[in-house]
């Protein structure tokens, strides 16, 4: 039986002041999605190069998956993997919450892929942001 997915939600804003990318991810990605995806990783990465260029800091990252269903598609995931190994440079910290088991053993094979130490993943926003804040 065929399930509709849920639609695909891609979002980021960085806080120049705060030195802070924040980035929400929401529904299913699959092979349908990998276009709009890879655009959307091309124009974060773009824009994290961008902000850390001008003063020389790293950004911290805040990721929410609160609305995040699942990767039906190897590639998507991989797709991930890529914009967190492109931005590891740039990157301080990267934490995210509201995953699923499911997700969070997703999240480890992203980080694995892009060869990350300072990635971690959380049940919620505070524990997430206390993490940041150390």
């Amino acid at each position: 039986m065929l399930y509709p997915m849920s639609e695909t939600k891609l979002t980021f804003s960085i806080d120049e002041g705060a030195h802070l990318l924040s980035v929400a991810i929401a529904g299913t990605f699959g092979k349908e999605q990998m276009d709009a995806l890879t655009a959307w990783t091309k124009e974060v990465e773009a824009a994290v190069s961008k902000a850390c260029d001008k003063d020389g800091q790293r950004l911290n990252s805040m990721v929410d998956l609160t609305g995040l269903e699942s990767y039906t598609s190897a590639a998507a995931l991989g797709e991930m993997g890529n914009l967190m190994r492109e931005n590891a440079r740039y990157i301080r910290k990267t934490a995210t919450y509201g995953a699923n088991d499911l997700l969070l053993a997703a999240e480890e094979i992203a980080a694995l892929i892009a060869h990350r130490e300072n990635f971690k993943a959380f049940k919620t926003k505070d524990e997430a942001l206390a993490w940041i804040a150390e």
